[in-house]
């Protein structure tokens, strides 16, 4: 299934060609060709289940439609940014797994643990989750972060101690970290992060 989103310029008249009008881009979304690269990806991977990123709307994919179609290849998990991406996925309906990663002190919390979020912890993050998990009577499921060198939102080295200390009493269903440098190694401008 293909799916064709277009945009004409607001600037610029649309112009015609016999009854169609030209407009100024379009991007074609090919559904087939995002299921056949998660089998791949899930073939790979197997036995570990593969988590379909489908943050800021599946990076102007879908994010609906995208996580869909992951899910029917073999996705076990989708991975949002924002846990507002998390509850609209919900509101259309899809219950799979699913992880949030980036949060401000304005994100709901609340919502997340009720809609069965799962939610990535840094530190300063998770006495609001586990206040939001009691004031519900159940667990939140958190991953912790660690920060290897990117400086994205993950737990320093020096607080890594404390953060998993305290998440000790609730579930922790793994951690995570965003790796300085694909490209380089050893990482030049962090190189003790590839033993973190």
């Amino acid at each position: 299934m293909r799916v064709t989103y277009e945009a004409a310029a607001s600037f610029e008249p649309s112009t015609t060609s016999g009854s169609a009008t030209v407009l100024e881009r379009s991007a074609v979304i090919d559904l087939d060709a995002i299921r056949h690269n998660v089998r791949q990806f899930v073939a790979i991977a197997s036995p570990a289940n593969v988590m379909a990123v489908v943050k800021a709307d599946a990076y102007g994919h879908g994010a609906v439609q995208v996580a869909r179609a992951a899910l029917e290849a073999g996705a076990r998990w989708l991975g949002v940014a924002h846990i507002s991406e998390a509850l609209a996925l919900r509101a259309a309906g899809i219950d799979a797994p699913m992880l949030a990663w980036l949060h401000t002190t304005q994100s709901n919390f609340q919502a997340a643990v009720a809609a069965g979020v799962d939610v990535g912890i840094s530190g300063w993050e998770l006495d609001a989750v586990v206040a939001a998990a009691r004031e519900q009577e159940r667990p939140a499921r958190i991953h912790l972060k660690v920060d290897t060198g990117l400086g994205r939102n993950g737990s320093t080295i020096a607080q890594w101690d404390k953060v998993v200390s305290q998440a000790m009493e609730y579930q922790d269903e793994g951690s995570c970290a965003w790796w300085a440098s694909s490209r380089t190694w050893p990482w030049p401008t962090n190189p003790p992060s590839r033993d973190r």
